[in-house]
């Protein structure tokens, strides 16, 4: 008896199609199919990120620290970096990535503290100090942070004693102090305490200036002294509704009290980096 070998049928209009198919499947064997296949169906991926160069975290981190001994910090920074990508978890990269972008910065003379920047150190510094805690102490006598004290960023990382007045003191007026209720970055309110109690209130007027047609901001001056429920304010004239309010200094921040303003925390007064 004869055995039919049965073979599955294809439909005649299919034939087409599978031959696209094959032709796809083809071009997507070689570079230049797959660019072909990019052009002509306009098809775009992400390019894949660059390898990271050979070479162990270690052997990086000593690259970054025989740059950061000559001087240059800007591609000592670059070596610890690359440490630091190839070993997350190395507390040595973290802190020196932040002690070299801080003299970096300090070698531009156009610079005065913006949002990036402030916030990479820090984050790289929490990190180090997450990781191999002795770090916190380094942080408060090493020179390279020198310029960094006079930030919120600072003691927040560094820890302080709300209860301390001296502490309190320093802190209220070493740091420039700004808030914004609108969650943007570059203050809508300010405040700076001076010596010999002196205080400067700014913020927004929310109206535009018919001359140039931009917000500007008000300025109201006052006295501050401190008392055992916190800072007590009195502007020279009355804003948001009252001339007095009160300012507590805690772990988020100096939060304001005052009329209108209720809760409003201040931190550091910084803006954006310039592209």
């Amino acid at each position: 008896m004869k055995k039919w070998i049965k073979y599955p049928l294809i439909s005649i209009a299919a034939v087409p199609v599978l031959l696209v198919l094959g032709l796809i499947g083809l071009l997507l064997f070689t570079s230049a199919g797959r660019q072909l296949l990019v052009e002509e169906l306009g098809l775009h991926s992400e390019p894949a990120p660059a390898p990271l160069p050979e070479g162990t975290a270690k052997h990086w981190h000593t690259m970054g620290n025989q740059l950061y001994k000559k001087g240059d910090y800007e591609g000592a920074a670059e070596k610890f970096s690359i440490s630091i990508q190839k070993d997350p978890n190395l507390a040595d990269a973290h802190y020196d990535y932040a002690r070299a972008r801080a003299l970096s910065l300090q070698q531009d003379a156009g610079w005065d503290g913006c949002y990036e920047d402030l916030t990479d150190m820090f984050k790289h510094l929490r990190r180090a100090i997450s990781l191999v805690p002795r770090y916190g102490e380094k942080v408060k006598t090493d020179p390279a942070f020198l310029n960094l004290r006079r930030y919120f960023f600072y003691h927040q990382l560094t820890g302080f004693d709300p209860t301390d007045r001296a502490q309190v003191e320093h802190i209220v007026t070493t740091v420039n102090w700004g808030a914004d209720d609108q969650g943007a970055i570059g203050s809508g309110y300010g405040l700076q305490f001076s010596a010999g109690g002196k205080l400067t209130f700014r913020f927004l007027n929310w109206y535009l200036d018919p001359d140039t047609e931009e917000l500007k901001h008000v300025t109201v001056n006052g006295a501050y002294s401190f008392t055992s429920d916190g800072i007590a304010l009195r502007l020279d004239k009355p804003a948001f509704g009252s001339q007095e309010g009160i300012a507590i200094l805690g772990e988020k921040g100096l939060t304001l009290n005052s009329g209108s303003l209720k809760e409003l925390v201040f931190t550091d007064s910084i803006s954006r980096c310039d592209p």
